[in-house]
């Protein structure tokens, strides 16, 4: 597959997904990335895109290219349509775990979804509603956890997935499992299951437990 690309929510894996990638052969933009290897250029058009103006999510990157940004979750049919034939490829983890770690988009993508004070219960909305919208065109889903403590088999099923012929045992060095992973039980159980129950219509698709 020659042109994939790799999104998700802040803080939930697709940076090391998209090394994976770059060290099968794919360009990742690497002149055009900041330090957690987002591609910078499609930012502003994800952002007209998002607010309903015209945008073109082209990317001028030799081929085959693996270009990630997170927020990319947010718009993939047009980015389907300026790149025909490409592939989109989906990284999620623990939704609870995700939202003590990532950045803040219900302030950026979603400051309308939710009015409620708690900074937790906005992010799980804003969590649970980006996933909403981003499994209804994604073509393969990544868990992080899975690619945490099952490397080799996820990286297999991924480079099946996009048709790379490598083994997989030279891949598993680049991940490193995550502090945060679990972090979700630092809250008390009761905030678990209330932010877990926000989020339950995704969480459950993955099997994800409070």
């Amino acid at each position: 597959m020659n042109k994939v690309f790799i999104g998700g929510y802040s803080g939930s894996g697709t940076r090391v997904v998209s090394m994976i990638l770059q060290k099968a052969g794919y360009n990742i933009g690497e002149n055009n990335m900041n330090e957690t290897y987002d591609y910078m250029p499609v930012l502003k058009h994800i952002d007209d895109c998002w607010n309903g103006q015209e945008c073109f999510l082209n990317v001028d990157e030799k081929e085959p290219y693996a270009i990630k940004h997170g927020a990319l979750m947010l718009v993939i049919p047009e980015l389907k349509i300026t790149n025909p034939g490409s592939k989109f490829i989906l990284v999620i983890r623990h939704g609870v775990d995700n939202i003590l770690n990532g950045f803040e988009w219900e302030n950026i993508y979603f400051k309308n979804l939710v009015t409620s004070q708690d900074k937790l219960i906005r992010k799980i909305h804003a969590w649970t509603e980006s996933y909403k919208i981003a499994l209804k065109d994604a073509d393969y889903v990544v868990k992080l956890e899975d690619l945490c403590f099952y490397p080799e088999k996820t990286i297999q099923k991924l480079f099946d997935f996009l048709k790379i012929d490598k083994d997989p045992k030279e891949f598993t060095s680049i991940i490193k499992v995550p502090m945060t992973i679990g972090r979700r039980k630092e809250l008390a159980k009761d905030t678990q299951i209330d932010l877990f129950n926000i989020g339950r219509e995704v969480l459950n698709k993955f099997n994800y437990v409070f």
